[in-house]
């Protein structure tokens, strides 16, 4: 039931005028929302975690390219893999 009231918050706030809506939506999304504060170490040592494990299978992916799939609330993946691929090699 909370995507109804989600769904309802946000097509009120859609109705107001924009520079109204805009700074209404962003507030709640800080408050309530993703836009909480955000700790992404958990995901950039999973990214280092699974570039070992790419690296453990004794291939070289530099110039490879990467598709990430997921919802995109945190690019954490692709930034870890963008980081170890224009890193020098060891």
């Amino acid at each position: 039931m909370r995507w109804i009231a989600k769904s309802a918050i946000q097509n009120v706030v859609s109705l107001l005028p924009e520079h109204l809506s805009l700074a209404l939506y962003y507030r709640m999304q800080r408050l309530c929302g993703g836009l909480r504060s955000y700790d992404p170490s958990s995901r950039l040592v999973a990214g280092m975690n699974i570039w070992n494990r790419i690296l453990a299978t004794g291939r070289d992916l530099r110039g490879k390219t990467f598709l990430e799939v997921g919802t995109g609330r945190a690019c954490c993946l692709s930034r870890c893999i963008c980081w170890a691929v224009t890193r020098p090699s060891p």
